[in-house]
């Protein structure tokens, strides 16, 4: 059975004992001292040994043991007993692997001083006043007081062993100026200890994530304290070490177990809720306080300042340049990005879960938040699941369609320029008659002390000047009463010498089309965009473009989009097929061909093999080249209708009947097929 030989005085060498045990493989596990026995737990290795050993002594234990490979997970510092490891793999030929800590990003700050090692360290502050609390061990605490030369300043937190006690009196420091205790400690307790000894100074060793340096920075920083750091001497220069997944792959290959994390990484995507970090649920809370490193937009970062200001917090969102940053940073395994309100509400958690489903190394999470919606009808004493949520933050928005169409709408807002410019529209949608009364509810800086909730008119939206986070409920009471068929007089419509599909004609050539809330239409031949426009209004989550190649047609066309108020429309003065959008287009309505029509149908089945199609068709020539043309197309469910329209008018005191001219409504569907 496969054995390895580990130098495992660390937290990385206990926890890889561990988990090499648990897989089956035979350990040794060689500590220094006693106290590094009682750190392990029982039956972590299948031998401890405990003792220090010299190069020679270490060399012997490798010829005997009948080790695949020796692995060195001593502490970084301990830089001599590495020297000798390595020589002592190097004699016998045994492979050398070298763990690696997990190393933190040096911290940008003026209260931060680098040297080289601990002499440099008693040199630096040698010259200066005040108390300095050391945290680099016992071993260099001789040296240090002695460059010092005041060990009455010196306070040191060390392992609680008699070995450590011992040292500490060697070096002149007993009663008080002694701090026994097992690391690594919360910010809190690091900065109660600075407090307690009144240190000017705190001396700390660059020992990575598992030896508490950021913990220790942090406290430093909260007691506007000056910190010397004692370089790490692997930091940036790995040489022949791994770090953990990288060296279970390594020791996969020598001894051919599976060996690997389970996605020890996490990444968990979390809702922060609205305002100030007081909105989080309980389990965001604690998934901040435990994670190693937290990404987020400024803003977020800003007002989680107390929960992430001792964390590595990094002010990015976008899934492409957290995948970058995390492969430039491999250390860190537990990731939290902060998004705001809850992950389900206009949310980037759908790009993020996508981006990170396709990496392998890493277990995703999800946790949800508090919206701002859900805050918001709270702080009205309404309920939400009636409401329409629409955003108007970084995004267009069909405003008066889908007030026009729902009695009650929620947007998000993101600025009081935004919200003037829609205070505009309202009011001129209410003046036209597009929009009925309107009960309107803005609230600014939800869950902020600035916090205000206010119930206001149109012509009030457009006074705001306060710039901030608003959210806004809009409730239009004549919603109800909107049809939902086409349903337009032809009166309604802006009119000129432009040819206009007529209303009974219009109306059943949109019922043909059968289109949805979300259908993408392209009206080629618009005229006056009588169909483009109830088509727009039909359509209020999809898109509708209007073809026209005749100046004074699409002009019209443009009016009649602005007097009703489409922001889902688009005119475009071009002549099909060399006009038709490059959009998904769902529907088409073709009303003018321009004699272009064999090469219109192929290129919408060409390109879009399943569209609904209807052409109006006036003439008995259009319908001969049609029907001659259907059989060739591949499409399906065909449906010809002739319509003949009488008209009452009035002759005095009687009604005439009047006949329109009759119109070919042909419909049909894309079979999904090629052309051939």
């Amino acid at each position: 059975m496969t054995r390895v030989l580990i130098f495992a005085g660390t937290t990385e060498g206990r926890e890889l004992t561990e988990y090499l045990t648990g897989k089956g493989v035979l350990v040794t596990a060689s500590v220094a001292t006693e106290y590094g026995v009682l750190m392990m737990k029982p039956d972590s290795a299948d031998t401890l040994m405990h003792g220090r050993m010299e190069e020679e002594q270490m060399a012997m234990l490798m010829r005997t043991g009948d080790y695949v490979c020796v692995i060195d997970a001593t502490h970084p510092f301990a830089t001599v007993v590495s020297g000798e490891i390595k020589g002592a793999c190097e004699e016998t030929g045994t492979p050398y692997l070298r763990l690696l800590r997990e190393e933190d990003e040096e911290p940008e700050s003026e209260m931060v001083h680098y040297v080289e090692n601990i002499e440099e360290a008693a040199q630096y502050l040698k010259d200066s006043d005040g108390n300095i609390l050391v945290t680099t061990g016992s071993k260099e605490l001789g040296r240090f007081c002695e460059i010092l030369g005041n060990p009455e300043r010196v306070y040191a937190r060390v392992l609680p062993s008699k070995e450590s006690l011992e040292l500490c009196e060697q070096a002149g420091l007993v009663g008080p100026h002694v701090i026994a205790m097992q690391g690594p400690f919360e910010t809190e307790l690091n900065y109660g200890m600075i407090r307690q000894v009144e240190a000017s100074y705190l001396l700390t060793k660059q020992s990575g994530k598992s030896g508490g340096f950021r913990e220790k920075i942090a406290a430093a920083d909260r007691a506007g304290i000056k910190c010397i750091v004692i370089r790490n001497p692997e930091q940036g220069e790995r040489g022949e070490g791994y770090y953990l997944d990288e060296l279970l792959c390594k020791l996969s290959e020598i001894t051919g177990e599976a060996l690997q994390l389970e996605k020890d990484k996490q990444v968990l995507i979390a809702g922060v809720g609205v305002g100030d970090y007081r909105q989080q649920t309980k389990a965001v809370m604690n998934a901040l306080k435990e994670a190693d490193l937290v990404f987020g937009a400024q803003r977020i970062l800003d007002k989680l300042d107390v929960q992430v200001k001792e964390k590595v917090s990094v002010a990015l969102y976008q899934p492409d340049q957290i995948l970058a940053y995390l492969k430039d940073h491999p250390g860190y395994r537990r990731i939290v990005i902060a998004l705001s309100g809850d992950i389900g509400f206009y949310s980037g958690a759908a790009g993020l879960l996508k981006a990170f489903e396709a990496q392998s190394d890493y277990r995703i999470e999800t946790l949800c938040g508090i919206s701002s919606v859900a805050y918001f009808a709270a702080k009205l004493r309404t309920t939400w699941q009636d409401m329409t949520l629409l955003s108007m933050h970084g995004r267009e928005s069909n405003v008066i369609g889908k007030l026009r169409m729902h009695s009650r709408c929620f947007f998000l807002i993101s600025d009081a320029e935004q919200l003037r410019e829609l205070g505009a529209k309202l009011v001129k949608a209410q003046n036209t008659g597009i929009l009925g009364a309107l009960t309107i509810t803005y609230g600014y800086q939800l869950s902020y002390p600035e916090e205000e909730i206010v119930t206001c008119s149109a012509e009030e939206l457009c006074e705001i000047e306060k710039n901030g986070l608003y959210s806004l409920l809009i409730e239009h009471a004549d919603a109800a009463k909107t049809p939902r068929v086409p349903s337009m007089s032809d009166l309604e419509f802006l009119r000129d010498e432009v040819p206009m599909t007529k209303e009974e004609v219009r109306a059943l050539s949109l019922c043909k089309l059968k289109l949805s809330a979300s259908s993408i239409l392209v009206d080629i031949g618009a005229g006056s965009g009588s169909v483009s426009v109830e088509a727009a209004r039909i359509c209020e989550d999809g898109f509708v473009y209007a073809i026209e190649q005749k100046e004074a047609a699409a002009r019209l066309c443009e009016q009649n989009m602005e007097k009703f108020m489409l922001q889902n429309m688009e005119v475009i003065r071009a002549k099909a097929p060399e006009g038709l959008p490059k959009a998904p287009l769902t529907h088409a309505f073709i009303g003018g061909s321009g004699g272009n029509l064999e090469e219109i149908l192929k290129m919408l089945l060409a390109q879009h093999p399943t569209i609904r199609i209807v052409i109006n068709a006036i003439t008995l020539e259009t319908v001969a080249k049609l029907t001659a043309l259907l059989p060739t197309l591949p499409v399906t469910d065909i449906d010809i209708t002739q319509v003949v329209v009488s008209k009452a008018r009035n002759l005095g005191q009687f009604h005439l009947m009047q006949s329109l001219n009759p119109v070919f409504v042909i419909a049909m569907t894309g079979s999904g097929e090629e052309i051939l």
